[in-house]
């Protein structure tokens, strides 16, 4: 075995080993850009309110 197929070979058994990690991220970051979209149209309706709110006092 040459050493880039161990260093390969290495890096690939290294997600297998610990997949606990890798799911739970993927998952909540599935979660995190879920509720993001959620509150995007909040968000802009607030910036709309706050910039006219502001425009109209200058």
């Amino acid at each position: 075995m040459t050493r880039a197929a161990a260093r390969a070979g290495r890096f690939a058994r290294r997600p297998a080993r610990r997949p606990a990690r890798g799911g739970f991220r993927k998952v909540h970051g599935a979660r995190v850009a879920a509720v993001r979209s959620r509150e995007a149209p909040l968000r802009a309706a607030l910036i709309r309110v706050l910039t006219r709110a502001v425009i109209g006092d200058e």
